[in-house]
């Protein structure tokens, strides 16, 4: 279970759905999830807990294994790619 402060005073949690049956929570933290100030989210995947923390999908990889430019997975894999093409570069010259 990881926590995330995202706003002054509010607090978010991302949980694996399969832990939720088993979450005992204290009194306080019950209080302040009914006044909104704490938020829990259960989450499947590693996937949909990017998508709950940036508000941006994560993207599906298509039959070519390239996701959507619009999406959080397309970005880390250009970011993967650029980094793969200055170490391969960088090995060519030494």
């Amino acid at each position: 279970m990881d926590l995330y402060y995202l706003e002054e005073n509010h607090f978010y949690i991302l949980i694996y759905l399969i832990y939720v049956k088993n979450l005992m929570l204290r009194e306080d933290v019950v209080e302040n999830i009914k006044q909104g100030k704490f938020h829990i989210y259960p989450v499947t995947s590693i996937d949909q807990g990017i998508e709950v923390l940036t508000g941006i999908s994560a993207g599906e990889p298509n039959e070519q294994g390239a996701y959507p430019e619009e999406s959080i997975n397309y970005l880390v894999q250009k970011k993967l790619d650029e980094m793969a093409e200055l170490l391969s570069t960088k090995k060519n010259n030494d």
